[in-house]
């Protein structure tokens, strides 16, 4: 397991979760099991389920613009400052 996500939780500070609800390559209880290892640590994060779209969050351009802008956001807000 040694290329399971989940063993890998514990040298996160902080993770945006995103997942398309139709995603077949990656299930979403994956994300929510990812999801409650993060939380159970104290690791700061969210989950966003994005309805009616596969891996990627692409299935429309609005809906891959939203990620690009919320991923943006996340790490602005998260980033160190020097």
């Amino acid at each position: 397991m040694k290329r399971s996500l989940t063993d890998q939780v514990a040298k996160l500070n902080a993770y945006p979760g995103m997942t398309g609800e139709e995603d077949y390559r990656t299930p979403i209880s994956e994300a929510e099991q990812f999801y409650s290892a993060l939380k159970l640590l104290n690791i700061e994060t969210v989950l966003v389920r994005v309805p009616k779209n596969p891996h990627g969050i692409s299935r429309r351009p609005s809906h891959h613009i939203a990620k690009m802008l919320y991923v943006a956001g996340w790490f602005d807000q998260h980033k160190s400052k020097p």
